[in-house]
């Protein structure tokens, strides 16, 4: 399931979150993403698993800053990111 949200300080961004990224799509030319973030590489390799168990439909909640220059999200392992767009950066948080 993908999820999305308006940037709050812009009306021509929207931000997404699918099973493996993050991304930024301009709605003026939505042909490909502005920018792709990836918080779950360490996946990849057990996508099969994954889908075994059914957990390739588990979601997680995506958060934007008022700014529109971070954004949060969830993730496996008791971890959360943080993704700096300006720094181009994704912070990985243990919680």
């Amino acid at each position: 399931m993908t999820r999305a949200k308006f940037a709050p300080s812009s009306d021509t961004y929207i931000f997404t979150r699918d099973y493996l990224s993050i991304q930024i799509w301009d709605v003026r030319n939505n042909k490909q993403a502005v920018q792709t973030f990836i918080v779950t590489d360490y996946i990849d390799s057990n996508l099969m698993a994954l889908y075994e168990n059914e957990s390739i439909y588990d979601t997680f909640d995506l958060q934007i800053s008022p700014c529109s220059t971070m954004a949060l999200t969830g993730a496996y392992n008791q971890q959360a990111h943080v993704i700096d767009m300006q720094r181009r950066i994704n912070i990985t948080l243990d919680i």
